[in-house]
């Protein structure tokens, strides 16, 4: 009963279940990319139970108990959390305090014989988090930031038992909440010109004081709505047991805080303007799915197959998409089930899956901020006389992008589960293809700005009617063409990614009272970004801006991509004493490989070169080299007029286009390659009693942080997470 939502505001010891979604989820879940958790919370009758955590980083305390409201009433399940997180004990300020409570009332109805089941849980978080500051800067800087929030989630399942209708499953869920920060910092501008137009045109500004402190507010009130209906008709026809599902889904989600505000004479930062959460639509998703699944026994053998589709329309002010179509196909053989045969085979099946799914977009991609570039057009001062003059040439941009799509992740996977001489085992290999993938890139827009001119003969300017004048005698100016650069919301990514996972339980050895679990997986991750990102170069030629943007695939980096290869081993043997009441569970993290590298490709082809000392370009493998230093030039560029044009070797020879070249260290593409390096983690579990038992655990507890070097940027970095360690103690009643 808890999709989508921050794992941070769960209580973990209010867990009943974890379901992992891996490779190709039901036609049922949707905005995934690839696979999914689902978190069941407890319901039912329950003892009290009481918890307590301790280690460096965290203190918590969990209190839970189901009751039993009598025959035919049902249960009602109370339960609430405090948790202090504490990242560094050297900066206080990033500290994290969280109380949660939830109550929860459970009933199955049975009408006529068809039961209804009911559960509601209504849910209250809140950060007790104070207003804080850090030691490590000025006294005076503080920061505070608040959170509550209130979920109900409604759910359940009526058993129909109609020819034409099975059950009907159905989820109505809304949260609302609140969330404020605040950050008081100190500032130090020299008396820099400041101005808080909201609209393009010459302004005059203002002065920032030489110092002075900004209150930067965010206030959100972010909403969710959910409603859910899945209808499922099954039954068995012969040799066939076929389960069909139809539903539908609504959501919608937006935020009614007042957004991003500051005291505008106090800006925590140039070229920044508030704005209100209020004024940004909210997102309608509307989802239906349709799914069928049938097992065909064939004898000793079966076969189970499921194929569906998910439909999914956005509906939201200023942004218009296509209906997406996820298509969903799982299958399974079952050669050998729960027997046992001369070889020692117990269990053995064959699956295999295809799917397409899809992630929809945020509030803040579909609606960015409008970016405000500031060009001073004209400032005088005379200290002495006390009169200054500031005149600023703001433009304003809207930064959403009209083209942006959905990412796509295309994935198959097939793989191997089998029981052979009392050994649980599973391979799986899995193939994933990411398209679309959002991220941002840097846009410009040409512009032209007036710049006055200043000589030493002005002693009263004013800015009268438009212009700058000078006891009413214009001021002389000329106007310059230059580029608003700003971020926008792209679609740059893709990301190819293959790998085998594997596990193994190898159960209970009696002689030493220990199960062997292993598992791990190897990954082959390549992602490459293909966004034409825009940089303008803050030089002046002939004594004006600039006249080119640069289009890099990527960013102005030599490389785009990068290559990801792991091998992973993790082998836990978990050791339980009975007599003693203790289990033992001793972990290792193994990598065997850990490989990393740049890469340059665009369309097809490497855009990455070599030269010489002399300017010669070198013929090469980019990858291999460890001489030459790799350059990269624009794949295009925009002129004063917003013409874009392509970037030839004509450009590349010109002393003026040379300036957008980019350039890398000789390394830059070498494979960095560690060596293999291991971790040791211990947990402990003692029982007192009935009522209460006792856990201890050190992660790392050998403190294994080797050094490992990385050729591509001749630099050493330690492996491995620091070690931790903690106790746990929990109570039943």
């Amino acid at each position: 009963d808890c999709f989508g939502i921050d794992a941070r505001q769960i209580a973990v010891d209010n867990i009943e279940s974890i379901e992992v979604i891996r490779g190709i989820a039901s036609a049922e879940y949707g905005d995934l990319n690839s696979g999914a958790v689902i978190v069941k919370t407890k319901a039912g009758r329950s003892p009290l139970e009481v918890r307590f955590k301790t280690d460096p980083k965290i203190k918590q305390v969990y209190a839970g108990k189901g009751f039993a409201l009598g025959e035919n009433k049902g249960f009602l399940n109370i339960d609430a959390d405090y948790v202090q997180s504490q990242n560094d004990i050297r900066t206080p300020a990033k500290s994290y305090n969280r109380l949660t409570a939830q109550l929860g009332y459970s009933n199955v109805f049975n009408p006529q014989g068809r039961a209804f089941s009911f559960n509601a849980k209504l849910k209250g978080l809140m950060t007790l988090d104070k207003q804080k500051s850090d030691p490590d800067k000025q006294s005076e800087e503080k920061t505070k930031a608040e959170e509550q929030e209130i979920n109900l989630n409604i759910y359940g399942n009526w058993m129909v038992n109609k020819a034409w209708l099975t059950s009907l499953r159905y989820t109505v869920a809304g949260s609302i909440g609140k969330q404020y920060n605040w950050d008081h910092d100190l500032h130090t501008t020299v008396g820099a010109a400041n101005t808080t137009a909201m609209e393009s045109g010459e302004h005059v500004a203002g002065f920032l004081p030489y110092e002075y402190y900004s209150d930067l507010k965010i206030e959100g009130k972010p909403v969710y709505l959910q409603a859910k209906l899945t209808a499922n008709i099954s039954g068995k026809y012969g040799i066939f047991y076929n389960n069909f599902m139809l539903g539908g889904e609504w959501s919608t989600k937006g935020n009614e805080g007042k957004g991003k505000s500051f005291a505008l004479d106090y800006p925590p930062t140039q070229n920044v303007r508030p704005r209100s959460f209020k004024d940004i639509p909210y997102i309608n998703e509307y989802s239906g799915f349709i799914e069928d699944k049938v097992k065909i026994e064939i004898g000793k053998r079966s076969l189970e197959l499921s194929a569906g589709s998910r439909f999914t329309k956005i509906d939201t002010k200023g942004a218009d998409f296509d209906v997406i179509v996820d298509p969903r196909f799982n299958a399974r053989f079952t050669l050998i089930e729960n027997r046992w045969n001369k070889k020692g085979w117990e269990n053995l099946s064959i699956r295999v899956g295809w799917g397409i799914q899809h992630k929809m977009p945020t509030l803040a991609y579909l609606y960015p901020d409008p970016a405000y570039i500031d060009k001073a057009s004209f400032t005088f001062k005379d200290d002495a006389n006390d009169y200054r003059l500031s005149v600023i040439t703001t433009n304003v941009f809207e930064t959403d992008n009209d083209a942006l799509k959905i990412p796509k992740s295309n994935n198959f996977e097939v793989g191997v589960d089998f029981k052979v001489l009392n050994i649980n085992a599973s391979l799986a290999y899995f193939k994933e293809k990411l398209t679309n993938g959002y991220n941002q890139a840097g846009y410009a827009i040409p512009y032209e700005y007036r710049e006055y001119n200043y000589n030493a003969g002005l002693t009263h300017p004013e800015y009268v009617n438009g212009e700058v004048v000078e006891n009413g005698n214009p001021v002389g100016y000329r106007t310059l063409k230059t580029f608003g650069v700003f971020q926008r919301p792209d679609n740059g990514i893709t990301t190819d990614k293959w790998g085998i996972e594997y596990s193994f339980d190898f159960g209970k050895i009696d002689v030493i009272k220990t199960s062997i679990l292993l598992d791990g997986a190897y990954f082959h991750t390549k992602t490459f970004d293909n966004s034409l990102k825009m940089f303008h170069e803050s030089r002046y030629i002939d004594n004006e801006p600039y006249p080119y943007v640069g289009l890099f695939a990527g960013g102005n980096a030599v490389g785009n991509g990068n290559l990801y290869q792991r091998l992973n081993t993790n082998l836990r043997l978990v050791t339980h004493i009975p007599q003693l009441r203790l289990i033992f569970t001793l972990g290792a993290q193994c990598v065997w490989m850990d490989k990393q590298k740049a890469l340059s490709k665009y369309k097809g082809q490497c855009l990455a070169y070599m030269k010489d000392e002399d300017g010669n370009i070198v013929e090469g493998d980019i990858e291999k080299d460890k001489t030459y230093n790799k350059y990269v030039n624009p794949v295009a560029y925009m002129d004063r007029e917003g013409a874009i044009h392509p970037f030839t070797e004509t450009e590349a020879k010109d002393p003026v286009f040379q300036h957008m070249i980019k350039s890398g260290k000789a390394t830059y593409f070498v494979e960095d390659s560690l060596d293999p390096y291991f971790m040791l983690n211990l947990r402990m579990t003692k029982e007192i009693g009935k009522y209460a038992s006792l856990s201890f655990y050190a992660n790392n507890f050998t403190n294994a942080k080797p050094w490992r070097y990385y050729k591509s940027s001749g630099s050493d970095f330690r492996v491995n997470s620091d070690i931790s360690f903690g106790a746990e103690i929990s109570l039943k009643f």
